[in-house]
């Protein structure tokens, strides 16, 4: 069962590596794909990409592993994870408001911030993830929690790098990188299932 995991695992892996590199190479590689919208498609495969090759590999190593190799280790996989998972559901969260600019407004919509200025659009993703993952996982998070066996009357203390349960760092991180995000793009989406259904009825009165 554990080594059915493992292989799991790893072809979960190989398959967001190869996955989110075609579509970034997709979007560099094609002009017709040089857009606001498409740029912020790169960005949400880059996230997924570094959860496929930092993630999804350590998370591997610290299972063969035990204890963790090393402090560095555990706290890149902390990061790149908080990091990448913020990132991605951000990145998701602008792409719906895009869509919604797009088709509510398609006569402003070139001319919208999040039209022309894709590039500090994507920068602020970035920087509010790096924000999230670094500091807060450093500063309140733990590197691992010491669990205590008893075996022959003897305690023994196995150290294993587990994700940091500070409750601050829990609270801030789910809300930023998940609750709000989450309720925008139910929102957005909503709005846009409307607008839909608007046009859709005023072209069959028409």
């Amino acid at each position: 069962m554990f080594l059915n995991g493992i292989l799991w695992l790893s072809f979960v892996c190989l398959l967001t590596l190869l996955g989110n590199l075609l579509v970034i190479l997709a979007v560099y590689r094609s002009i017709s794909l040089h857009s606001a919208t498409y740029y912020y498609v790169a960005s949400l495969a880059v996230a997924d990409l570094c959860v496929g090759v930092i993630v999804i590999p350590l998370a591997i190593l610290f299972e063969l592993l035990n204890p963790p190799p090393s402090r560095l280790l555990c706290n890149l996989w902390h990061i790149t994870d908080v990091g990448a998972s913020t990132a991605s559901i951000l990145a998701l969260c602008v792409i719906a408001l895009d869509r919604y600019i797009a088709i509510t407004s398609p006569i402003t919509y070139p001319t919208s911030f999040i039209s022309k200025h894709s590039s500090f659009v994507i920068a602020a993703i970035w920087f509010c993830s790096a924000f999230i993952a670094g500091p807060f996982v450093l500063i309140l998070g733990e590197r691992s929690s010491l669990k205590t066996n008893k075996s022959l009357s003897e305690e023994i203390q196995i150290e294993r790098c587990e994700f940091p349960s500070d409750p601050i760092f829990i609270i801030v991180s789910s809300s930023v990188s998940f609750y709000v995000p989450l309720i925008i793009m139910v929102f957005v989406y909503g709005r846009i299932l409307i607008s839909a259904r608007k046009r859709e009825a005023r072209g069959d009165d028409g």
